[in-house]
């Protein structure tokens, strides 16, 4: 056995401190939106997205094609009224 790498068992604390984030992690999701990312070549979905994740990359692989890809999170934006006006837009007031 190699003495330079010895194995380090995982301890309870550490197991209890994963739980406690993981569970933290939810409490802090359920009130955002989702969003599913689809695979560009067979169309599976390969994972949800919550709307707070606006901007970043990730590669991610299709559990059905086994296509790689790398997604910026920023071109699946849903966005309410892209290339049109808001209807509470100031532009639309008129003042007599």
């Amino acid at each position: 056995m190699n003495d330079d790498f010895p194995f380090v068992p995982t301890d309870e604390s550490q197991k209890n401190e994963a739980a406690v984030k993981e569970d933290l992690s939810r409490q802090e999701a359920e009130h955002l939106g989702q969003r599913q990312i689809r695979c560009s070549k067979c169309n599976f979905l390969i994972m949800q997205a919550y709307s707070d994740c606006r901007s970043g990359h990730a590669e991610i692989k299709c559990q059905k094609c086994k296509q790689i890809s790398v997604v910026n999170f920023a071109y699946f934006c849903r966005r309410r009224f892209m290339g049109r006006e808001r209807p509470d837009s100031r532009d639309n007031i008129t003042t007599e």
